[in-house]
């Protein structure tokens, strides 16, 4: 009889994490903590807000304390500060203890995440974007000259520009985020000021949060981007109420 070939490897997208077949607020195993983390650390480098602080985060690197990591794998903080020293006497992290946070580094990511592929896949995106952008309905016209009149009642703001050019693929996403778009109540101003607040006690990437809502599989079960991102960042938190 042949064997089964265990050769090659497979990718696996961040969505999967967001599948009803993913079970939630769970104790995890070993094995499923270095599976999730490889699936939070970064593929491209990009600024974190970490307690009002704004840090770079590099491609295969997560800024994620170990009550984070242990609020999220069901561990106490003991047992992740073992497993994580575990890993990284193995050589396959490397961590960096900072005054507010801990740095993740994946070692040999690219065996991982290939940069061919990750490129290529940028690529993509940013094609598909400009066709997108080139065929800009109706709707999305409004759209833009809602958030318009929501820029100028911030006073551009630069956090709350930055947040509606990801949704309108204006920034490294390269794609808008057409399911989010899509909804009937899109995110105000006031409604960006009160996922700041979240921010002072929380430490979170909001655009994170909306990538996750357009990766989602299920996108008509909201109507509100404020509403649906309130459930999401709850679940990514992993607490009942914020």
């Amino acid at each position: 009889m042949k064997k089964e070939d265990n050769s090659g490897w497979i990718l696996l997208h961040r969505r999967l994490q967001e599948h009803w077949i993913y079970p939630q607020n769970r104790k995890f195993t070993p094995y499923e903590a270095w599976i999730d983390l490889l699936l939070i650390v970064n593929h491209d480098d990009q600024e974190v807000d970490i307690k009002n602080s704004i840090m770079i985060c590099k491609r295969g690197e997560s800024l994620r304390s170990l009550e984070t990591l242990s609020m999220r794998w069901n561990w106490n903080k003991s047992a992740t500060r073992r497993f994580l020293k575990k890993l990284e006497k193995a050589k396959m992290i490397v961590l960096e203890s900072l005054p507010k946070t801990t740095r993740i580094t994946v070692c040999n990511y690219d065996k991982y995440q290939p940069k061919r592929n990750a490129n290529e896949t940028d690529m993509k995106r940013k094609r598909n974007g400009h066709e997108t952008q080139a065929n800009l309905n109706n709707e999305l016209y409004k759209l833009k000259e809602y958030y318009d009149s929501e820029i100028e009642k911030s006073q551009s703001d630069p956090e709350y520009l930055k947040i509606v050019k990801a949704l309108f693929g204006e920034n490294n996403l390269g794609v808008p985020l057409n399911s989010v778009l899509k909804m009937e109540t899109q995110l105000s101003f006031e409604h960006f000021r009160q996922i700041q607040s979240y921010k002072k006690k929380y430490n979170f990437s909001t655009i994170q949060i909306l990538e996750s809502i357009e990766n989602w599989g299920n996108p008509k079960k909201y109507k509100t981007v404020y509403g649906t991102f309130r459930t999401f960042l709850k679940n990514e938190l992993n607490v009942k109420t914020l």
